[in-house]
């Protein structure tokens, strides 16, 4: 993670302070359409903890695949041939 102040990055304080204090989320555009968004420390965290849950949800389902003998399984030595490791 990159981190800089809000001053480096321009942000004006009333903006600032409606992202930190008001949980606004800002989505800053480029010209050609590409953006970024600011959110704040709380709206991370709680990202964070979605992907979480769905890394632990696809997890279980592969694993109950594997159980049900619905996924096939290639043994490592066969996966480092595949490499050339």
């Amino acid at each position: 993670m990159i981190k800089v102040s809000a001053s480096e990055a321009r942000i004006p304080s009333d903006l600032f302070n409606r992202i930190v204090y008001q949980g606004d989320i800002v989505q800053v555009l480029r010209r050609g359409g590409k953006a970024i968004y600011i959110i704040d420390e709380a709206s991370k965290k709680l990202l964070e903890k979605a992907e979480d849950i769905l890394d632990a949800y696809e997890a279980d389902l592969t694993l109950q695949h594997y159980r049900e003998g619905k996924l096939k399984t290639i043994p490592a030595e066969e996966v480092r041939k595949r490499l050339g490791l």
